[in-house]
Order: C-alpha cells, then structure tokens, then sequence
C-alpha cells in the first residue's frame, strides 16, 4: 500500500482497464470510507478475483511499472494484489483481492448499463469495473533500532484507481440475501462505456491521490 509520505515523483497512468466480474467483499460507493485504521475518506470496493483470471490486469501492471520504473525490476515493486489466504476474512481465501480507489463518488451502473443507486452496488453482488492503474513512489522515515539513526526509504509501486462500477447481477448478501451465479460476458470497454449517464474526473487528473489498501 502507499506510504502517507510522497517523493516528487509525477505519476504515471493506464486507463481503460476493464476487471473480469467477480463478487465484491466491501463497498465504499454510495459514501466515502471513513472509519478504521485504513479509511483515508475515500471511495472504494474490494474485489474477490478468481486466481486463474487476473492475467491481463497483472499484464497491465506489469507494463506500466515498467514504463514508470524502467530501472527497477519488477519483483521490487509493490502491486496492488493482495493474496486473499493470507486474510482472516475467511470469504477472502482462495481469492486475489484489489481495492481500487477514488476521491470522487463513481459512475455506478447497473446491468442494463444504467446509472443506479450506489447503494445498489453492495457487498456480495457481482460486479466488473473500469479502473485506471497509477505509478507511485513513497517516502517513508525508518528508525534503525540498532543505531537509532532515521533513514528515508522509497517504495515503488502501482495503485488501481476507479473510473466506473458495474452491477452485474445480484448476490448473496455478506450477511443475507439471494444469490446469483456470475455472468459470463465480460463485453468490451467500449460499450461498457456507452452506459455512463455522469461524467468523472479522469483518473489522470491532478488531484487523485493514493489510498491504502483493505
């Protein structure tokens, strides 16, 4: 996750990445995430990806990294893929989890490509959504406990940001309610754009900032 502290680094962006639909594990759409020790007030959902279904998004990843860091490798640079075996959320194991983020409010959508309730968007549903990826260098100030002398240590790393969220069907509430299988069709980012009835800010402009991860 990013570290509060920012270098001078101009960030980098990849736009028009479309997730395959999974089910969400925590939704942050109709207000911000204000409350523990990982809210910053900010947007967000928390997506449950099959393992075997992240190819082009970590593709994606991989290519901005290397455009951003082209001296870096890229095993030393964070990503925003969580392994979700190492939750103790047992609905997260088995699965990749990504939180991607946003300091506006989303388009939400529903299946019809619609604009919907963010509230109808919850924790459980099945969803796909269109993100941007953004390259990030921290700064962080580390004690060494041996000589006690502070030294600044960089962090390079990727961060998915949210354009649009797509409610693709219902599901069994995280707490109750029906369930659904997941949709199959992925569609194409072009006609899933078609469906936006608001306009947001493009993830590249200036006033996106970093969020921590769930």
């Amino acid at each position: 996750m990013p570290p509060e502290e920012q270098s001078d680094h101009k960030p980098i962006y990849a736009n028009g990445i479309l997730t395959p639909v999974c089910r969400l594990r925590y939704s942050y759409l109709a207000f911000p995430d204000n409350k523990g020790k990982c809210a910053k007030n900010k947007y967000k959902i928390t997506m449950l990806l099959e393992k075997e279904s992240i190819g082009a998004l970590l593709k994606a990843v991989e290519a901005l990294a290397k455009e951003a860091f082209p001296d870096i490798p890229f095993k030393q640079v964070e990503t925003p893929f969580r392994d979700g075996d190492t939750k103790n959320d047992p609905k997260c194991h088995g699965f990749i989890l990504i939180t991607p983020t946003s300091k506006k409010q989303p388009t939400c959508l529903g299946p019809n490509k619609a604009a919907v309730d963010p509230k109808e968007i919850y924790s459980g549903c099945s969803a796909r959504a269109i993100l941007s990826a953004m390259s990030y260098v921290g700064v962080e100030k580390v004690r060494d406990k041996a000589t006690g002398q502070v030294e600044t240590v960089r962090s390079h790393g990727i961060t998915f940001l949210i354009d649009k969220v797509q409610k693709t069907a219902d599901g069994e509430r995280f707490g109750g309610g029906p369930g659904q299988e997941f949709p199959d069709d992925q569609g194409e980012v072009e006609e899933f754009n078609k469906g936006a009835t608001a306009k947001l800010a493009p993830a590249s402009s200036p006033d996106v900032k970093l969020d921590d991860d769930v």
